[in-house]
């Protein structure tokens, strides 16, 4: 990802997305799959997965490469990262509240990579999270 574009196949487990989002979900997808906001909430604090899942974002939103298809090899890994970050962003906003604070957009980093990339969040997503 610092090189400007995914290179491999490891999307589901680096950027996962909450179960069901995927129109046509392989066996990987599933099983990566983040079944809730509560469970993302989880990843979150997570020692390892938050610390990396944060740092991968910050280089997303960093990135000097203009279209989320071109950074992430394709058009159905650029959907993938856009649930995710709707995701994730949600799951933040929990983490801040639980302390008594509110997510600004200038810490917001999931919110910049919606910004860059796609100007709004998956509505699936946030349809799915209610």
């Amino acid at each position: 990802m610092r090189a400007g574009a995914k290179r491999s196949h490891w999307i589901w487990y680096i950027f996962p997305q909450l179960t069901g989002v995927a129109s046509s979900p392989t066996t990987t997808c599933v099983r990566y799959a983040v079944r809730s906001l509560a469970e993302a909430v989880e990843y979150l604090r997570h020692p390892v997965l938050g610390v990396r899942l944060r740092e991968i974002v910050e280089v997303v939103a960093a990135s000097a490469t203009s279209t989320a298809a071109s950074l992430m090899g394709n058009a159905v890994d650029a959907l993938k990262l856009k649930s995710c970050m709707t995701l994730f962003r949600r799951a933040e906003e929990v983490l801040y509240a639980e302390r008594g604070y509110v997510l600004t957009w200038r810490e917001d980093r999931y919110l910049a990579v919606l910004k860059k990339y796609y100007g709004e969040e998956c509505q699936r997503t946030v349809q799915m999270l209610g």
